[in-house]
């Protein structure tokens, strides 16, 4: 007879067990035990996933939970001392539940200090069917043992367990674990119990790990838990005995003193019969609503007569809503009458196959089949392209009825269309769904599969049922809304977010191993950088790339101990979090399916306990609610429109052919454009000149690791420089709108279809074969694709070609055409904000940016290229957030002065809302001690929100006057002391007289504005100095390379050094480097002796920055450093001054000084930093800078095309001269353009500029053109 552990953890033991329960089922397979048991702490994390892997090693598998269990009642919330443990066991179905509601009960309700606890009337009210183990030394009984209660008390507790669980319910536990030097009276006590009383006895292990050689494994995981090094003689251990899952042999010679506790595990084990249910789909009922429901009443009334079938609700509701949906997608002209008689289908007998073995052909009749002549007659008078439109919606519904998923899509289209009608902005699809008529009729997804030759079948394959996975994108503020309206429509207890789990990657396993080894984090940060950083590498596999990790590990005996302990740690859980986008939607309470419990740190909601992974195996309907920001923006920009302009833009309703908007793709214009903002992105659009939808589509698809390197190819064929080839003519059909390149995954599918004579089922069977990449699979595919073709009479060696050469590759990386469709849709819908409403759409962009400092700087470059200006605060202008003024100017708002709360920004709006501040005693006046206060008044004035009230230094000089001032008004209005003539207006503005003061210097304006609002918008310290800049750099192309270098790779893409691409997985995104007080000196000091040997030879450069922040950092040797935040040209840099140099060049790092900076830079591949080692600094004030730099203006020759030149006319009186902008220009030209004019007198003479055929004013003005026609010659550009 085998013995049975009936108490182990994995690592669902957060930090205290190792390995997996899958893992734990293999282990009792190898020792030929015949069940094996799951008893994590307070949890059934691993539950589900046990069970699995215990019916695939056939396995009987035991789940039960190591509780904790209190004393007192589990609501007491004081210090509890009287905490037991007790291990409770299934028996079956129903104690499986039962364990769910205690779990959830302990998680929801009484956690508390670190941990979930359960009390008796918990215990009682949940006992049936459970199995009652008494614990380690921590159990009740073990504790009275332990402190010595007399025998009549101890009884006393035994029968109270035995009276919960029945007399072969409850079990006393032995343990032979020396190593607690109390333990052996506990056993002692126990079997004197035992033979005295009767009481029943087992033996357990308490495992926490599968062998012996895995114990100093555990140990370094449970003191990192802990946070003591491995060498603390205080921590506590497990070091001196053996908590493996030991071998029956083992257990039997361990307690060969007593058999009972040995074959009691297998009498436990044989009362235990656990059954889950899963495989099957459990999806809830779609509750209509109560107008639906008299609509399906009078549609059940109406029936024509006794052979139309009676649509049960969920089926009728869908149908109901895509006919419907035919007039209003594909201007269909149907009737009400008409609409309902095409809801209806007539009985007949089906086919006597399942669903996987009809063939598409067989489908196609069947929905036909269903046609009443009424519905014949109606189809019959529709055109040839309204009838296909039919035909396939038929057969889609008759697909999705035979899989059983009209209540999925009901429940789908239900919450989109409510949250549509309801403001919320909904993305128009994700993924293969987009493929579906039925999808696109009911609203579910924006995008007409039909005009874009988008695919059912790589949805939903008729081959393969399984459940649709339809991914729904939200506006990123609307989650609450969204996740509200769901619960309230299927019960709270029926939704619940999903759980995922941290686990312990590569990197972070080989620190957590130094740590315990009290290795300084600073070796183990360094020494962790040498695995190569794609996402999800292992150490096995870091080993073989690496040569300086696997040297590291051979030769050093730190490392070798470090890494092996780390291969153990590898993968296993640390904590839980939650998923970010995963909802399931049950048919029954959660808890009938798995426990729930808060999440971290929010004890106000509940997520699963089990990931998605199983909670899917269950059956259950769970929803991906993506957040997305660029719905936000949009919609934000669309309600600018509406509030401003009043239209109202329906970004479904707009021209998808518009060559203006194509203009903006054409030209790169692309930051900010989804999918479209990467330089590498940028560059392909201005070669491609995409003047299609489809080209957007194909680049999508085609920029991402594989297919990228046909981009120049694609390119090439569209332009009539590379000839298009097909290898068949039944597939130019298929190719023609990719310039013959497979880009697809659908174009696979119908490659096979039309070649090979497949059904779209085992087309889309063969796709996802190849792409498993096994080679047996693929074999299998390969031969069937080769024969089929041989059959529809194509020669061996051409069907061997098109296998190896086109499908194989493609649809390894072929990308879902569904989904880049809609994102192209996203893409061209903000491409078009931007063309015909860029001032609205600059405003919603830095609206949804206002907390990230550095993304503002860039959208106001970007809003400068645009020849938009973006204004301070202004106290009658600006709203809370950034605030279109008009098409030229946005303001920033309120919310962006730095010290001014909400309650001082919604007194301020309410005050003015009839009519604008004129004075400061106008403001007095209106608002009160919120407002007239010395933080809300210095953040106001120093941010220039009050520069149209009086001079900011004098505005600051008289804040005590001012908050005097409001005193003395609020005084009088306590008393009734203001007389008839204190209430006139002119009487205040003499009574309060503002302090005289020096006006402000431009460095205290723009250093101020800088601190308040993060950023100098009056007036750049560099405005204008581009040219000058340039001119007196070095290398800064070296600088420009780089980030184009960084932008690439984030993006998956190398070159190589003959600019060929080089394709790869995309990278796993480093954390910058942050030289701070808590990162350890050892770091600081290493870094300074280290070379950048990949750069070493690059030359010094010469940079000239503004400096905006400085930080002096003392290291743990005690010397100081410095960190300097800069700013150039189009970057921004940190400027690292270590020890060595710190007195060289302290005094000369000041913040709002400009900087002229001489050494090497050095690049940081991981973080995508770069980083200046200064020899020199030359240090100016701005003012000395600017006076310096006035007569030296140097502007760079711009390249232009021969076939496009600058042309300008001028006003016949002289007094306007307009600049017609080339269609070739860019940002960069316009802003050379810009410092240029910033640089010169104005005077009269006002320039303009004309782009896209629409003048704008540039607000600048000369005195005379000359200067300007000199700098238009310096360009080579031709003007009259």
């Amino acid at each position: 007879m085998s013995f049975v552990h009936l108490h182990c953890h994995t690592h669902y033991s957060f930090q205290k067990g190792l390995w997996t329960p899958e893992g734990l089922a293999k282990r009792a397979k190898e020792l030929g035990q015949s069940a094996i048991a799951i008893t994590d702490n307070g949890n059934l994390y691993g539950a589900f996933e046990f069970y699995k892997a215990c019916k695939k090693q056939w396995i009987k598998p035991i789940i039960g939970v190591e509780f904790t269990l209190s004393k007192k009642w589990r609501s007491n919330r004081d210090k509890d001392n009287e905490l037991y443990e007790i291990v409770l066991l299934a028996k079956n179905y129903n104690g499986y539940k039962n364990l769910i509601q205690l779990v959830t009960a302990s998680q929801v309700e009484w956690y508390w200090n670190g941990r979930p606890r359960i009390d008796f009337e918990l215990l009682e009210k949940y006992k049936s069917d459970i199995i009652g183990l008494s614990g380690s030394m921590y159990g009740e009984i073990a504790q009275h043992v332990i402190t010595g209660r007399s025998d009549d008390f101890i009884c006393e507790r035994i029968n109270y367990y035995i009276s919960l669980f029945w007399v072969d319910g409850f079990y006393l536990e032995l343990q032979e674990h020396p190593d607690i030097s109390i333990q052996p009276k506990v056993n002692q006590e126990f079997l004197r119990l035992s033979k005295q009383y009767g009481y029943e006895i087992v033996g357990t292990n308490n495992s926490y790990y599968w062998e012996l050689d895995d114990a100093e494994s555990q140990d370094l995981v449970a003191c990192v838990a802990d946070g003591r090094p491995l060498d603390d003689p205080d921590r506590p251990t497990l070091l001196g005995w053996d908590y493996s899952i030991r071998s029956s042999r083992e257990m039997e010679e361990l307690f060969v003193y007593t058999e009972r506790a040995y074959t009691n595990s297998s009498k436990i084990a044989s009362l235990i019969d656990i059954v889950i249910d899963y495989g099957s789909y459990r999806i809830p009922v779609f509750p209509l609503s109560q107008e639906e429901e008299i609509q399906y009443s009078t549609y059940i009334s109406t029936l024509p007569s006794w052979d139309y079938i009676k649509l049960e609700k969920e089926e009728w509701l869908l149908r109901k809503m895509c006919i419907d949906g035919l007039n209003y997608r594909y201007g269909f002209t149907l009737n009400q009458e008409n609409a309902t008689l095409l809801i209806h289908k007539l009985q007949v007998t089906r086919p006597d196959k399942k669903l996987s073995e009809m063939s598409v052909e067989e489908l196609y009749d069947l929905s036909s089949a269903y046609y009443p002549t009424e519905k014949k007659i109606i189809v019959s008078g529709l055109s040839r392209e309204e009838q296909s439109i039919i035909t396939r919606l038929e057969y889609e519904l008759t697909v999705v009825e035979l899989m059983g998923f009209n209540g999925y899509f009901c429940i789908v289209a239900d919450f989109i269309r409510y949250w549509k009608n309801n403001g919320v902005p909904v993305w128009p699809g994700r993924w293969s769904a987009a493929g579906a008529i039925l999808a696109y009729l009911s609203g579910i997804t924006d995008i007409d599969p039909l005009r874009y030759g988008l695919l059912f079948e790589r949805f939903l394959n008729p081959a393969r049922v399984s459940m649709p996975d339809i991914d729904v994108d939200f506006s990123d503020t609307w989650r609450d809304k969204v996740l509200t309206y769901v619960r309230g429509k299927y019960g709270h207890d029926h939704v619940a977010q999903v759980c995922t789990f941290g686990t312990l990657a590569a990197r972070a396993a080989v620190k957590d191993a130094g740590k315990g080894f009290g290795i300084p984090f600073s070796d183990m940060n360094e020494f962790a950088k040498l695995i190569p950083g794609k996402p999800g590498i292992t150490l096995k596999e870091a080993l073989e790339e690496s040569t300086e990790f696997r040297k590291a590990y051979e030769e050093d005996e730190k490392y070798t101990k470090v890494i092996n302990s780390a291969l153990r740690l590898e993968w296993s859980v640390r904590q839980l979090w939650v998923h970010a986008c995963a909802v399931i939607i049950a048919p029954e309470p959660m808890t009938n399916f798995c426990p729930i419990q808060p999440p971290p740190k929010d004890p106000n909601s509940t997520v699963t306990q089990f990931s998605a992974w199983p909670l899917e195996e269950l059956g259950l309907l769970k929803m991906d609610f993506l957040w997305l920001r660029n719905l936000t923006i949009l919609d934000r920009a669309r309600r600018i429109v509406q509030e401003i302009h009043k239209k109202d833009v329906d970004l479904l309703q707009i021209d998808y052919e518009d060559k203006n908007v194509f203009q903006v793709f054409s030209h790169g214009d692309t930051t900010w454009v989804f999918q479209f903002e990467s330089a590498g992105m940028r560059k392909y659009l201005q070669q491609l000149k995409p003047n299609c939808f489809e080209d957007l589509i194909a680049m999508v698809s085609l920029y991402r690791p594989g297919p990228l390197a046909y981009i120049p190819d694609f390119i090439d064929r569209k332009h009539g420089r590379k000839k298009v080839e097909y290898p068949h003519p039944s597939l130019e059909v298929i190719l023609k709108p990719t310039q013959g390149i497979a880009v697809y995954q659908e174009q696979i599918m119908q490659l096979v279809q039309a070649f090979a004579g497949f059904s779209l089922g085992e087309a889309d069977i063969l796709r996802r074969a190849i792409g498993k990449k096994k080679y047996e699979l693929l074999m299998e595919q390969r031969w069937k694709f080769i024969d089929a073709a041989k059959m529809q009479w194509h020669p061996e060696p051409l069907a061997v070609y098109i296998f190896d050469e086109i499908i194989e590759p493609f649809a390894g990386y072929g990308f879902n055409k569904s989904h880049a469709a809609c994102y192209s849709m996203i893409a061209y819908q903000t491409a078009f904000m931007k063309h015909y409403y860029p001032t609205e759409f600059m405003t919603a962009l830095m609206v949804s940016d206002e907390e990230d400092t550095d993304r503002i700087r860039m959208e106001i470059e970007e809003a400068k290229s645009k020849w938009i200006q973006v204004l301070p605060p202004d106290i009658n202008e600006s709203m809370k957030h950034f605030t279109f003024i008009d098409n030229e100017h946005i303001r920033f708002g309120l919310k962006a002065i730095k010290w001014l709360g909400d309650g001082p920004i919604t007194s301020l709006q309410a005050a003015r809302k009839n009519e604008k501040f004129t004075s400061i005693t106008d403001l007095i006046e209106r608002t009160g001690s919120e407002v007239i206060n010395k933080k809300s008044l210095e953040s106001l004035i120093l941010s220039w929100a009050l520069d149209s009230l009086g001079e900011r230094a004098s505005l600051l000089a008289s804040i005590t006057k001012i908050t005097a001032y409001l005193r003395e008004l609020e005084s009088k209005n306590e008393s009734f002391q203001i007389g008839l003539f204190d209430m006139g207006e002119a009487n205040s503005e003499h009574a309060f007289q503002l302090t005289s003061s020096l006006p402000m210097s431009f460095e205290e304006c723009i250093k101020w504005e800088r601190i308040t609002i993060g950023y100098p918008v009056s007036w750049h310290p560099l405005s204008g100095l581009d040219a000058f800049i340039e001119k007196r750099s070095t290398n800064l192309h070296l600088i420009r390379e780089f980030q184009e270098k960084m932008q690439d790779k984030a993006d998956g893409i190398e070159f190589d050094e003959d600019g060929n691409i080089i394709v790869q997985s995309p990278q796993e995104e480093s954390p910058s480097v942050d030289v701070s007080p808590e990162n350890p000196s050892d770091w600081i000091e290493k870094n300074e002796k280290k070379s950048a040997k990949k750069y070493e030879d690059i030359p010094k450069v010469r940079v000239i920055w503004v400096v905006w922040e400085v930080r002096k950092i003392q290291t743990k040797s005690g010397w100081m450093m410095v960190v300097a935040t800069c700013e150039s040209i189009g970057f921004i840099f940190r400027v690292v001054v270590f020890p060595k140099s710190y007195e060289q060049f302290v005094d000369k790092l000041q913040e709002d000084m400009i900087l002229v900076v001489d050494w090497r830079v050095r690049f940081n591949d991981g973080s995508g930093e770069i980083s200046v080692m200064p020899n020199d600094i030359k240090s100016f004030t701005i003012t000395m800078f600017r006076d310096f730099a006035k007569d030296h203006l140097w502007v760079k020759k711009p390249q232009k095309e021969d076939s496009d030149w600058i042309k300008s006319t001028v006003a016949s009186k002289q007094d306007k001269y307009t600049i017609h902008v080339p269609s070739f220009w860019t940002k960069d030209e316009l802003l050379l353009l810009r410092s240029y004019l910033e640089s010169q007198t104005q005077w009269s003479i006002k320039i303009w500029i004309e782009i896209g055929g629409s003048e704008k004013d540039t607000k600048f003005s000369l005195t005379e053109l000359n200067g300007l026609f000199a700098w238009l010659q310096k360009y080579g550009i031709e003007y009259v």
